[in-house]
């Protein structure tokens, strides 16, 4: 079911069981945060919860309507959720990964109680990002002049959640004027993307070869500087293995979020487990390989080919 005809049925309540699965967080939170505000009584599970999941489907669990939401509902494969379901009446939101496979009999079993709603990305090179961007600003009385939008799109990459963040910076800057321009993005939006780099970085991490050098021709054809490029990858997988020492620290993902200035929604969904299932030693090799590629753009003419060399090396 597509996202907007979902969000409907839930607020009309034709319909009270789903499974959340796409790539765009954003979409997901939303989701969630409309369920909540018409069943105060919910309840957030993960894998590790395995106790309070098979609790929360008791019928005294909660005195009236009832919402369970489990994360990482692939990682569950031990409850027997069709056992739990028949004797449970209030609704369900399930959200799997980004990078879960639809037809494992976990998720497929669970299809007969649950509608599920696309949360995927736009087009990642249309017009769709930019008029959501509009459209947003909109919502709050503000707007984009000299195709502020684009600009913002450029800067940030296909990921409504970090875009969401960033117009909110944007409004608190621009409190005593509704007209956004192309200096306010410069000044106050981060720059998690640079033109294609968003791509290059995701096909990478997903470790599918050919996309990955697709992604990067693209890059090369628009942009002849691969330091940016460099710079951008250090500083995400940076990111990472600060988050797995702080993790280690028993640092909480809201604590977290705190001192990288981050979303607590994106640390615990999407960069966290990232982290701890690449682990700390391909983190840091990746780090050095990255450091050997950046003294090797000052120094070789064949720079392309240290990029190639760095993709391989993580991907194989």
């Amino acid at each position: 079911m597509k996202f907007n005809e979902a969000i409907k049925e839930l607020e009309y309540h034709r319909g009270n069981r789903y499974i959340l699965a796409g790539e765009e967080l954003y979409l997901k939170e939303l989701f969630v945060s409309i369920a909540k505000k018409i069943y105060p009584n919910h309840i957030s599970l993960f894998p590790e919860d395995e106790e309070s999941i098979k609790n929360a489907f008791c019928s005294d669990f909660f005195e009236g309507e009832k919402l369970v939401i489990l994360y990482h509902f692939e990682e569950m494969k031990q409850i027997e959720f069709k056992n739990l379901l028949k004797s449970y009446s209030g609704a369900l939101i399930a959200l799997v990964s980004e990078e879960v496979n639809l037809k494992l009999n976990v998720i497929t079993n669970m299809f007969s109680f649950c509608t599920p709603v696309s949360c995927g990305k736009m087009s990642e090179y249309g017009p769709d990002y930019p008029a959501w961007l509009i459209s947003k600003a909109s919502e709050r009385n503000y707007l984009f002049i000299d195709d502020a939008e684009s600009l913002m799109y450029r800067k940030v990459g296909p990921d409504m959640l970090i875009l969401s963040n960033e117009i909110e910076k944007l409004i608190l800057y621009k409190e005593n004027s509704k007209t956004i321009t192309p200096d306010d993005v410069e000044k106050v939006v981060t720059c998690t993307a640079m033109g294609s780099t968003y791509e290059i970085l995701d096909n990478i991490l997903r470790k599918d070869v050919v996309k990955s050098f697709k992604s990067l021709d693209l890059y090369l054809k628009n942009n002849d500087d691969l330091g940016e490029l460099v710079y951008f990858l250090s500083h995400y997988f940076e990111k990472l293995y600060r988050m797995l020492l702080m993790s280690e620290e028993k640092m909480t993902p809201e604590s977290i979020a705190g001192i990288l200035n981050m979303h607590p929604f994106l640390i615990k969904t999407r960069y966290l487990p990232r982290a701890q299932e690449f682990g700390k030693n391909l983190i840091a090799q990746c780090l050095d390989n990255l450091c050997q590629v950046d003294v090797g753009l000052r120094t070789l003419s064949c720079k392309k080919i240290l990029i190639d060399k760095f993709i391989f090396s993580f991907i194989t």
